[in-house]
């Protein structure tokens, strides 16, 4: 079993290594190369990083929900949203965790997030890996396109968007 909870600023670093985990996993390293991998999620432990997060999560830039085992108290899984500019920004669970209901829980909760904030359509660069869960979820292809990380890689992306409906 999981829970879900709002991401604090002491869960950067376990943010950070899920992240890690899900894009160097085998799910993903299928269809990106690991110039792209190591440029999308470079090393968890980067102090710089884990710092920038944690403000990003502390000044609720993006509203960061965070999956946690009952078993441990792990964080296996996490999603995060950006409401003004109607961005499903990220959602990742370790890859020893994937397949198992975690990343729909995610979604589910992002999505009842994004309507409590006024947002009623999300969109999101899904992952080439990605785009497979996102239809499953009710997100439709708007294009196929580049998406530019950070360190000025390119990658190849689904752009995709969904209308949300209140329940």
């Amino acid at each position: 079993m999981i829970n879900l909870r709002s991401a604090t600023i002491f869960d950067a670093e376990a943010i950070l290594r899920v992240h890690y985990a899900a894009v160097h996993g085998p799910a993903t390293s299928a269809f990106y190369t690991h110039n792209i991998l190591q440029s999308w999620s470079p090393s968890p432990v980067d102090e710089h990083r884990v710092n920038k997060l944690g403000r990003a999560i502390e000044n609720n830039e993006e509203l960061v929900v965070v999956a946690v085992s009952n078993e441990n108290d792990m964080i296996i899984g996490f999603g995060s949203i950006v409401p003004l500019q109607q961005e499903l920004r990220a959602l990742y669970v370790d890859s020893a965790f994937a397949r198992q209901g975690v990343g729909t829980k995610i979604l589910s909760n992002l999505e009842e997030l994004a309507l409590l904030h006024g947002v009623n359509k999300l969109h999101i660069d899904a992952s080439l890996n990605a785009e497979r869960f996102y239809s499953h979820h009710g997100y439709l292809v708007v294009n196929r396109s580049i998406h530019r990380l950070k360190s000025g890689i390119d990658m190849n992306c689904v752009k995709m968007t969904k209308q949300l409906c209140v329940h």
